[in-house]
């Protein structure tokens, strides 16, 4: 063995576990503290020549480790945004796609409240605001539009 690999070797077996539970509270997550610590090691492995006779090693491993957790909760929050955005156009493809699909009856009113009601999360009581009517008959609009997409829907089949 070579004295980079004795030397990896060691830093693993004395430095390992301390690191681990130290990720874990950081991550609240096992398995992300792995892979923080994992990232560490393989770290400490490319600044071999810098590190190996630093006298604070341990001091180095922590901080290193504090970096890295950051790092991954950077780049957990940008792929959360990533996803939001993704599902914000797929949400918006998706109506786009069912207008194009049923497009006989893209201008009916009732058609319109209801995808208001399903796909922009308005309330019934708003729609039955907006278009002048009472909340009973917002309904009954909104089951109309339903029994009618639905026979659309079925027709397709």
């Amino acid at each position: 063995m070579q004295e980079k690999d004795k030397w990896l070797e060691k830093l693993y077996e004395q430095y390992y576990d301390q690191l681990l539970r130290k990720g874990c509270d950081l991550l609240g997550d096992w398995y992300m503290a792995e892979d923080a610590v994992n990232d560490v090691i393989w770290i400490a492995c490319g600044k071999y020549d810098q590190i190996r006779n630093m006298p604070f090693i341990k001091a180095w491993l922590y901080a290193t480790l504090k970096n890295t957790v950051k790092n991954m909760q950077k780049n957990h929050i940008a792929a959360h945004e990533t996803v939001s955005e993704w599902e914000d156009m797929t949400s918006r493809e998706d109506e786009y796609n069912l207008d194009v699909l049923y497009g006989n009856l893209k201008d009916n009113p009732d058609y319109i409240l209801l995808k208001k009601y399903a796909l922009e999360h308005y309330r019934v009581s708003e729609l039955a605001e907006e278009q002048g009517i009472t909340v009973e008959a917002c309904k009954k609009r909104l089951q109309r539009a339903r029994k009618n997409l639905q026979k659309e829907i079925k027709k397709d089949l």
